[in-house]
């Protein structure tokens, strides 16, 4: 069969794809980006693309079974999802799921219903975007820059400006799920989620941290423990707020 012996004028991407075979080393190997497993029979199964696969938080996760999962809802019928790197604090980063979906009238509790009990919460996307349609490129493969475009679009235009509305505590509140999120605060609605917005386990720790030692005096600490669990369960400003204003 034909063989190239790699990338016109790119030596960058031909040194990542065209390899020495590790078993005969005159032979060159192209890696293709396909992923499969040899069984005791020697036949190949095929497993999906290299490319669908991300790893968050150490797991490695298979893209297109979340989409598999998300597709069972009913009347949904298109499903694209992106990933997009956020900063977790002044050293570390995170990569979280987007899905977008048509169309946009399902709601989406309906889709967190529909996949809870099929996947596991990590593989969870930590944003849903409905739309009209999923953009496509003229080769027929989905839109990705696009619709990172459309997720910070949406949310601009559909986040309004709040620190008039909120009070002391939440102020505070805001400014301490702003820096955790790495989110504007003008992107973060009181009745948001914090897991919605992209947090996770190690998020809420440090918003749990971040409250203790900037919002509870010292002699409130004891009642301050008790409510710990009702913020893991509805951490949302509004929530938070209230349950310190009963300290």
């Amino acid at each position: 069969p034909l063989f190239r012996s790699g990338y016109l004028e790119n030596l960058l991407l031909t040194r990542k794809s065209f390899i020495k075979n590790p078993s005969y080393p005159d032979e060159i190997l192209y890696k293709t980006g396909d992923l499969a497993i040899l069984d005791d029979n020697d036949l190949i199964h095929y497993r999906g693309r290299n490319d669908h696969q991300i790893k968050i938080n150490g797991v490695r996760i298979e893209l297109p079974e979340i989409q598999h999962a998300i597709l069972n809802t009913p009347r949904l019928e298109d499903v694209s999802l992106i990933t997009e790197e956020t900063r977790q604090d002044n050293e570390n980063t995170k990569k979280i799921i987007i899905a977008f979906f048509t169309p946009k009238n399902i709601n989406v509790e309906d889709i967190k219903k529909q996949i809870a009990s099929q996947l596991p919460k990590y593989m969870i996307p930590s944003k849903f975007i409905g739309l009209d349609k999923i953009p496509y490129t003229k080769n027929g493969k989905v839109d990705r820059k696009q619709l990172l475009k459309i997720s910070k679009k949406i949310v601009k235009e559909t986040k309004l400006p709040i620190p008039s509305v909120l009070n002391s505590k939440e102020l505070n509140l805001l400014v301490i799920f702003s820096e955790i999120l790495k989110i504007d605060k003008n992107e973060i609605d009181r009745e948001d989620s914090f897991n919605d917005l992209g947090g996770d386990s190690l998020g809420m720790l440090f918003l749990l941290d971040r409250i203790e030692k900037e919002l509870i005096d010292t002699k409130n600490l004891k009642k301050w423990k008790k409510k710990i669990s009702l913020v893991i369960q509805t951490p949302t400003i509004k929530k938070i707020g209230k349950l310190l204003n009963q300290i």
